[in-house]
């Protein structure tokens, strides 16, 4: 008996010592965070130039990657345009000379390897050797999983990830001969906490995740002037965030991932969605009436527009961050609380 109470005594003792180490753990890493962002908000890097960098801005046409090119080109960059809509990649481009700076624009679907091979072959002809690239291109779609086709599955596997593979296919190489270049991707914070009706594209921006992280050590063992950063946007007021069934998923998102506080309630006319099945349903999936959301803390989610995300953006890419989130605290703060 006496042993048997030794045992135990020894193991409650075991359990508490390891639960002090995991909370003091988890302090560290709060403290950590907390300090760097402190010292990056008060003390960011300088600035570096891409003055006559050849930056390559995929999903040009429209939201972030037209802002994007266009801040660039205002920064002194040779812009090149790709997007697989012609008319809207080639207006960002014209945009872009008319205020007398270089842009050339290329149509091009991105999750077509044969494509983008054949239109890196015509960019580096034409324009020159690309040392920056901004791999932006993404599509989504709102729907349960099972009531996705496997067509509408692989396009978004495809555009979404595979993109990046060919885009660095193409790419990347001469980057590593001149040991000289910034690859940049725009994930999602989807990317870090999955959401209900969109498994794809939550799976392709985690998969994306993964491959910059591993690309990020290949380029520190093989090309030490070749730099990598991964971008997380929370809430950007593009088309697809417009969209207000999109809107409905992000505060699904926040209840799950953050237990911020959400109106039980909402109203259907203040959201001006309009009563359809597949809403109701998507509603009821997210586990609201859909009425109206009002999220907790809105400096901190409330929707930034495209414009002040691409100069985000930006000014994080040429601080030389590795990864950041818009707004900057919720990667640190969700790595913490995952």
């Amino acid at each position: 008996m006496h042993k048997t109470q030794t045992l135990l005594s020894v193991g409650l003792l075991i359990y508490f010592l390891n639960f002090i180490f995991e909370l003091g753990l988890l302090l560290f890493s709060l403290l950590k965070c907390i300090f760097l962002f402190v010292v990056k908000s008060v003390a960011p890097p300088r600035l570096k130039s891409v003055e006559g960098e050849i930056v390559l801005v995929t999903g040009a046409a429209h939201g972030i990657g037209h802002h994007l090119a266009m801040q660039l080109a205002s920064l002194r960059a040779i812009v090149v345009c790709l997007d697989k809509d012609k008319e809207g990649n080639n207006d960002t481009a014209h945009k872009i000379r008319t205020r007398g700076h270089q842009s050339y624009a290329y149509t091009c679907d991105v999750s077509n390897r044969s494509s983008v091979q054949d239109t890196a072959i015509m960019i580096i002809k034409e324009v020159g050797i690309v040392t920056f690239i901004i791999n932006n291109a993404a599509i989504h779609n709102l729907n349960p999983l099972m009531v996705q086709s496997s067509e509408d599955i692989l396009e978004e596997i495809n555009t979404n990830l595979m993109s990046q593979f060919w885009i660095l296919q193409a790419f990347l190489p001469s980057m590593i001969d001149s040991n000289h270049g910034h690859v940049v991707c725009i994930s999602s914070m989807c990317g870090v906490a999955g959401v209900k009706d969109m498994v794809p594209y939550c799976t392709s921006k985690f998969a994306v995740s993964g491959l910059m992280d591993s690309l990020g050590e290949e380029m520190r063992a093989y090309a030490t002037g070749v730099k990598v950063t991964t971008v997380y946007p929370f809430y950007v007021d593009t088309g697809m965030a417009r969209d207000p069934a999109f809107s409905l998923i992000l505060h699904a998102w926040l209840a799950m991932a953050w237990k911020v506080e959400t109106e039980q309630y909402f109203s259907m006319l203040s959201c001006g969605l309009e009563q359809s099945s597949w809403l109701s349903g998507a509603c009821a999936r997210s586990g609201y009436l859909v009425e109206s959301a009002r999220v907790g803390f809105p400096l901190l989610f409330s929707a930034v527009s495209p414009t002040q995300a691409a100069s985000d953006i930006i000014q994080g890419v040429l601080r030389g961050y590795t990864e950041f989130s818009i707004p900057k605290i919720l990667l640190p703060a969700q790595r913490i609380i995952r």
